[in-house]
Formats: structure tokens, C-alpha cells, sequence
């Protein structure tokens, strides 16, 4: 491999590649844990809490923040604990008040945030690990967490090789009144449009609505219906799946449907927060390998390249066209399955 070096071409031995590709990654560790040093010294000086608004449920959110607080001592976190929407409406609140009260937040809408220009601009070092889709390129959030929407069925009523393998076999009509659905998955409906495209994906649903569905409010009502037998199928989230298995229920979801959408939790810095640093930290920890796996084990999917565990699996970040058109699609899913 010839490297120009002045005027001459020079080979350059392997030995000194090796060096190289060494040296790299030691380099790019030592510039990380300069900023990170200089991130701890600007927080000694902040009011020593994060005030964390979140969705995450108390087995994700409460072992991130406790391992968090070990490793950084001098520092709180403060966890408001709320809904997707009341999370939205709070901050609006707060924001048309002008006393904003969180420092970092994650939750499924933060690119309406960045729209409204109430995050700061933050370009995590830990984003560089992490899929397309599963970061906000102008560099306002990345995902904390997601929430893999997928096609759960009962193990005793279907098995693996007799359940459908990809969305287009639900059009059977041996799927007829056999799957279960809850009325407001329009986020899951404008996904699969911007996947499959308008024409592909328009004749998807309009074939789909001809068949006989169950509708119920609740994908965790949903997944405990389908374990009792009432349906062989539902759309699931990944992680009701994951926590009825552990309790030994009979149910599996399908692996090998393209694409698996992916609801993105962002997390994201307040705009107007007093303590930049010790948010910054916060935001770093819960991206970083250590703060993911605790996600993982509350069985939440990570887009960070370097946890992927299941083989060949197509997930599908949620664009933000989607998230900031969520109303449009929802009224398009209403009118084309005639929920009201």
C-alpha cells in the first residue's frame, strides 16, 4: 500500500500498519476521556442534581440512574416518571411559562422538541455507535431506548414454523379474526408506509382491514389476551413478550418480519438548563455501553450497533416525518380500518 511521502512513493510495511491501527483507538479513548474529565470538572461546579423527565418504566429508568449516582457520587439524579403525552405537555408548559424544570429528558416525541427548539444542540460521543435512524443527525438526541413493535403469537395455539413469517402472510384468510390489534398504532402504520412505500403500503392495509380484527386498547391487555388463548396473535411490543416468558407464559413473536418497526426514545439536553455539564454526563452514560445493557436486560431494544443479539433482525427507526405527522397518520389508520 503506497503512501505519498514528499515526492517519492513509499511502501509502507505491515508492521507500521499494525502500529497504526493500534494507536487509533487508544487516541480516540484518550480524547474521550479528556472530554469526559472535562465534563466531571464543569459539574463539580453545577448544582450537583439532573432532573430527568422520562417514560421509561421504573425497572429500566431506576437501575440507570442508581448506577449512574455510583459512578458519579457527587452527583442526583431526579426522576419524574410520566407518559409520553404528559412528558410533551408538561415541558410545552413549562416552556410557554418560561421556567422550564428539566435538565435531560427521554421520552417517543423529542424531535417535536428539537422543532420547537427547546434541546440543545449535543453531539454525544457515544452517537457515533449507533445505527442509522437511532440518532437525530443535527445532533439535538439519540435513542435511549426502543420499543420494537412485533407480531407476538401463543406457542401452544401456533408453532414457530406454522406462525406467519413476514407482514404480508397475515393477508391469508386463514388469519381471519385471528389477530389482535390496538386501535391507535398509527406511529407502527406511517413506519410501515415510509418502509414498504405509499402504493406498496396503501395496498398492505387496505387488504389487512378486510380482515376481521380484535381491537383492544392496551399492547400489554393485548399480550395477556393472546396468552390466554382468546387470539393466536397480536402486535406486541418485544418487551411484553420478553417479561411474560420470563413468567413462563407460552408465547414467542416473529424474528423474520421486514421491517420490525422501532419506536425511538430519544434523550435529549434542555435548552435552557443550568446545569449543561452534569446533564451532558447523564445523557453520555445512559448511551453508553453500560447504560445500554442495563436497558437490554429491562428488555428494551438498543440501536448501538455493538448490542445487536438477534441475527438478521430488520429494525426500522420510526423517521421523524412520522413522529411529527402522528396525527394525520392516525386519522388515516382510523378511517381505513372504520374504527369510529
Amino acid at each position: 500500500m503506497p503512501v505519498r511521502l514528499g515526492k517519492k512513493l513509499r511502501p509502507v510495511s505491515y508492521w507500521k500498519l499494525a502500529v497504526l491501527a493500534m494507536i487509533l483507538p487508544l487516541t480516540q479513548g484518550a480524547t474521550r476521556a479528556r472530554a469526559d474529565d472535562a465534563l466531571v470538572a464543569e459539574a463539580h461546579k453545577e448544582r450537583g442534581i439532573v432532573r430527568w423527565y422520562t417514560a421509561l418504566a421504573v425497572n429500566g429508568s431506576k437501575p440507570l440512574a442508581d448506577a449512574f449516582e455510583k459512578k458519579y457520587p457527587f452527583l442526583k439524579v431526579a426522576i419524574n416518571r410520566l407518559s409520553n403525552e404528559r412528558i410533551m405537555q408538561r415541558i410545552f408548559s413549562e416552556a410557554k411559562s418560561g421556567t422550564p424544570q428539566f435538565d435531560v429528558t427521554s421520552f417517543a416525541y423529542l424531535p417535536l422538541l428539537a422543532e420547537k427548539g427547546l434541546l440543545a444542540r449535543y453531539q454525544s460521543p457515544q452517537a457515533r455507535a449507533y445505527q442509522e435512524g437511532f440518532f437525530d443527525p443535527t445532533g439535538h438526541w439519540v435513542s435511549m431506548y426502543s420499543n420494537l413493535i412485533v407480531l407476538g403469537y401463543n406457542t401452544r395455539l401456533l408453532s414457530q414454523a406454522s406462525a406467519p413469517k413476514d407482514w404480508p402472510d397475515l393477508l391469508d384468510p386463514r388469519w381471519n379474526d385471528k389477530l389482535g390489534m390496538d386501535p391507535e398504532v398509527g406511529i407502527w402504520y406511517g413506519a410501515m408506509l415510509h418502509y414498504m412505500g405509499q402504493e406498496r403500503g396503501e395496498r398492505f392495509f387496505k387488504t389487512l382491514a378486510r380482515q376481521k380484527i380484535n381491537w383492544r386498547r392496551g399492547h400489554s391487555l393485548l399480550a395477556q389476551l393472546m396468552t390466554a388463548g382468546e387470539f393466536p396473535l397480536a402486535l406486541v411490543y418485544a418487551f411484553n413478550i420478553v417479561q411474560l416468558q420470563h413468567s413462563g407464559a407460552p408465547v414467542g413473536w416473529v424474528t423474520t418480519a421486514k421491517p420490525i418497526v422501532a419506536t425511538t426514545s430519544g434523550v435529549g439536553v434542555s435548552a435552557k438548563t443550568d446545569a449543561p455539564a452534569s446533564s451532558k454526563l447523564f445523557m453520555d452514560f445512559t448511551l453508553s455501553f453500560e447504560g445500554q445493557k442495563l436497558l437490554l436486560d429491562a428488555g428494551r431494544f438498543s440501536g448501538r450497533k455493538d448490542l445487536q443479539s438477534i441475527k438478521d433482525l430488520k429494525a426500522f427507526a420510526v423517521p421523524d416525518a412520522v413522529v411529527l405527522n402522528l396525527d394525520k397518520y392516525l386519522r388515516e389508520f382510523t378511517q381505513l380500518f372504520q374504527l369510529k
